[in-house]
């Protein structure tokens, strides 16, 4: 819902000139991302009571991991090279978007507090699955440092990688105007 209110906001904006289609461009791929992002790490909530209970009853729910590097260890020791990959990978690779996104829409942010707005989005997440397993009686997702860090991690090579590209762009830029200008030097001098 608050997804489409900034978009229409948005729209408005981009129809009254002033932003321009591009950048209306960039937030409608970060509405998308950070909505896919939400669904991804706190959906679906569970609502069946019966199965709550039954959940409960067993004790299966998640369990909180505050030791940094613990889970990565835990799973590496038992074996699960595989699922390992997938906890770090997918953790990182979450997180790559955001890094590029917000240096993309703000240029001038400083590249540490780009870094700190993905740490701070992990613990809302984080914190978020903890609350929600609060509410319902058990821990559906688990509150995982490891997630906290990793996720950051990805903020990191977001921006390192977007980082890259538009210093190569503004570099080919200065390239193209030093050809210009000294064309026009040419020009002026034949004359």
């Amino acid at each position: 819902m608050m997804i489409t209110i900034c978009l229409l906001i948005l729209s408005y904006r981009v129809t009254q000139g002033k932003i321009s289609g591009r950048r209306f461009s960039y937030w409608m791929l970060l509405s998308v991302y950070l909505a896919g992002v939400v669904s991804l790490t706190l959906f679906p909530l569970p609502v069946q009571r019966s199965l709550i209970d039954e959940v409960i009853r067993e004790q299966h729910g998640e369990h909180h991991n505050f030791l940094p590097f613990k889970l990565l260890l835990d799973t590496v020791n038992s074996g699960q090279g595989e699922a390992f990959l997938i906890q770090v990978m997918g953790n990182v690779l979450l997180f790559v978007p955001l890094g590029i996104f917000l240096l993309v829409l703000y240029p001038m942010m400083k590249r540490r507090n780009v870094i700190m707005l993905g740490f701070m989005m992990s613990i809302g997440i984080e914190s978020t699955q903890a609350i929600i397993g609060l509410f319902i009686g058990y821990n559906y997702r688990s509150f995982d440092v490891d997630d906290v860090w990793l996720n950051t991690l990805g903020t990191a090579f977001g921006v390192l990688i977007i980082s890259g590209i538009l210093k190569r762009i503004r570099a080919a830029n200065q390239k193209n105007r030093n050809t210009d200008d000294s064309r026009k030097v040419i020009d002026n001098s034949s004359s």
